[in-house]
């Protein structure tokens, strides 16, 4: 199944518009990778953070209170439903990510952790 989702434009630097999305990956499918995501959904922002190419998509890390930006390091993750990612788009009217893999129709489980840094954690419904 291809399952298309909205993600709106993100807020560039200054801006008072815009806006990251939390998102969850709707199928399941072990072929998801980073990669093959970023590969079919090339409005995902980037950027170079600290010298190094980073993309505007990743889970939240409750061990440093923060959200990790995925780098071509992550081409190898896959996208696992039950998962929140936060992530966002380049075009100024936002776009549509295009997730594939199958409908799930049995339940999943979500580990839920209390970090160092805090004790939040980001998950996503895919059914």
């Amino acid at each position: 199944m291809t399952y298309n989702r909205h993600v709106n434009q993100f807020a560039p630097s200054g801006s008072t518009t815009g806006a990251n999305d939390l998102i969850s990956a709707p199928v399941t499918n072990s072929s998801q990778t980073f990669l093959t995501f970023r590969t079919a959904n090339a409005d995902i922002p980037s950027e170079l953070i600290l010298g190094v190419p980073s993309f505007l998509f990743g889970p939240f890390d409750n061990n440093t209170d923060a959200y990790i930006n995925y780098t071509t390091a992550n081409d190898a993750s896959v996208l696992a439903a039950g998962i929140g990612y936060r992530t966002a788009s380049n075009t100024p009217t936002g776009s549509t990510f295009e997730f594939v893999g199958d409908v799930l129709t049995s339940t999943i489980t979500t580990p839920i952790t209390v970090g160092t840094g805090s004790d939040f954690n980001l998950v996503g419904n895919p059914f």
